[in-house]
C-alpha cells in the first residue's frame, strides 16, 4: 500500500524538509501497519471502533492520514490489533512530549502536543 509521502521521495529537498518527511513517512508506515493488519484479521473500521471505544469516524481520518492520533488513541488501537509495542526515551521538549515506540521490531520516534508526561504514563500503564 503506497502512502502520500512516497510521492516526494524524487523531490530535491533541503535537510529540514527531508528530517521533515521521513519522521512523517515513518508515522505513515505504522497507520499502514495498522490498516494492514485490520484487513488481515477481516475487521471492519466499525468494529475495530468498538473494540478501541474510539469512534469509527476518527479511524477513518486516522487512516486517511486525515489526523495524526493522540498517544493513547494510537496505544488502543495497536493494542486491539494485537501489535506488539514498547516505548522508550520518553522525554519532554518545550511543551512537547517525545517517546519511541518499538512494534512488532519496527522503531518510530513519536511526538505528540501535551504539557504533561501524565497520558504517557497512563497509557504505559493501560498496556503493561
Amino acid at each position: 500500500m503506497q502512502n502520500k509521502f512516497d510521492l516526494f521521495d524524487n523531490i530535491q529537498l533541503n535537510e529540514k524538509e527531508k528530517e521533515f518527511f521521513n519522521v512523517n513517512k515513518q508515522f505513515s508506515n505504522v497507520i499502514v501497519e495498522i490498516i494492514k493488519k485490520r484487513l488481515e484479521l477481516n475487521m471492519t473500521q466499525r468494529e475495530l471502533a468498538e473494540k478501541t471505544g474510539i469512534k469509527q469516524p476518527m479511524i477513518a481520518r486516522i487512516e486517511k492520514f486525515d489526523s495524526v492520533p493522540r498517544l493513547d488513541t494510537l496505544i488502543k488501537i495497536l493494542d486491539a490489533l494485537d501489535l506488539n509495542i514498547c516505548f522508550e526515551n520518553i522525554y519532554k521538549l518545550q511543551k512537547k512530549s517525545y517517546c519511541t515506540i518499538k512494534y512488532n521490531y519496527k522503531k518510530i520516534d513519536y511526538c505528540f502536543n501535551d504539557d504533561k508526561l501524565t497520558h504517557v504514563s497512563e497509557s504505559i500503564k493501560m498496556i503493561g
